[in-house]
Order: structure tokens, then C-alpha cells, then sequence
């Protein structure tokens, strides 16, 4: 009998150290992609965008991640991808493929598609300011994250339900009599 003990010891063991360093990897992973997303962009440059349609399908696909860096505007040339604000009343944002620069300059006009797309954009857009933003890399399914952590049940979730959890996480802390921190500094401990 002792040797089902020593054996469920053995495998409650290997269970703890196995979520132990399951919590650890998400917790890593997590970090990472907080970093990537939110902090990356304000050190290096760059800006990542959710791709939201499928007009760039085969390059970038609806939930993907691209990443956009800056480039002057007289670096771009047909071929590359940006994103932009459409010349439209909305201006909405759209990632697309430059198919002709209709005039170069300071100020470029440039007509874009969608790679998914049978035909150009109906309209030409002048690129101002002094930067364009080139795609360099897509994140496959990224953006489906982004946009979950976005909607609104999670939003609730983080706004309410969390702040709920840790107030009365305290409270039955200050109810049980257990006011203590689980731990004490070497340096609050008596010598004597």
C-alpha cells in the first residue's frame, strides 16, 4: 500500500511542478506580448495595427497583427504595403499594397489594393506629414487577441469583476484575523 502513496506522492508532485511551469510560461508569454504591443512601439518606433478585413487575404488575414515602421515619404515605392488613412469622409485606416505612385515628392500620391482585391482603390491618396508606415512583419492571429481583450465582456470583466475579487479577497483576509503579509523581510524579523 505504501508504494500507491510513494506513487500518488510522485504524480501529485510532477502535476504541481508541471503547473507551476505552465503558469510561468503564460506568465512570460503574457509579458512578452504586453511588451510587443504596448510598450515596443513607445521605445522602438514602430506601431502595430489589427487587420479587420480580408482585402489583403494571402499577406495579412483578418485577425492578423501587422507591424508598421516609418519611412520617409520619398522611400516609398510601388510594391510596398502601408497603412494609411483613406481620402474618404470617415478617413478610416486601411493596410494596403501601393500600385502606383501617381507623383512622387514630399507629398506622394499614391494609388493602393488590397492584394485580395480585383481592382485598385477608387481613389488616390497624398501621403503628408514626412513619414509613411510600412509594414515589416505580420503576427498571425494576434489581432483576434487585441480584439478580445478589447470587447466588452472582458472589459466588464477587468473593470468589475476583478476590483470585486481582490476587495473581498482583502476582506476575508481582515475577517479571518490573517492581517499579516504571508511573508516578513529579514529585516522586520526579531533577533531577540
Amino acid at each position: 500500500m505504501s508504494g500507491l502513496v510513494r506513487n500518488a506522492s510522485r504524480v501529485t508532485a510532477i502535476a504541481r511542478t508541471t503547473a507551476k511551469a505552465a503558469v510561468r510560461a503564460l506568465l512570460v508569454a503574457a509579458l512578452a506580448f504586453l511588451f510587443f504591443v504596448g510598450i515596443g512601439p513607445h521605445v522602438f518606433g514602430y506601431r502595430v495595427v489589427t487587420v479587420l478585413t480580408g482585402s489583403m487575404t494571402g499577406t495579412a488575414n483578418p485577425g492578423d497583427l501587422v507591424v508598421d515602421f516609418p519611412v520617409a515619404l520619398s522611400r516609398v515605392h510601388v510594391g510596398d504595403i502601408i497603412t494609411y488613412e483613406t481620402p474618404t469622409p470617415d478617413h478610416h485606416v486601411v493596410t494596403h499594397r501601393i500600385v502606383e505612385v501617381v507623383t512622387a515628392g514630399a507629398n506622394p500620391t499614391v494609388r493602393t489594393q488590397g492584394d485580395a482585391n480585383n481592382a485598385a482603390d477608387p481613389w488616390t491618396a497624398t501621403l503628408g506629414g514626412t513619414t509613411a508606415w510600412k509594414v515589416r512583419a505580420v503576427v498571425p492571429k494576434a489581432g483576434t487577441l487585441i480584439r478580445f481583450m478589447r470587447g466588452g465582456r472582458v472589459q466588464v470583466a477587468t473593470t468589475r469583476f476583478v476590483p470585486l475579487l481582490l476587495a473581498l479577497f482583502w476582506l476575508s483576509m481582515i475577517w479571518s484575523g490573517n492581517s499579516e503579509p504571508p511573508y516578513k523581510p529579514k529585516h522586520l524579523l526579531s533577533t531577540t
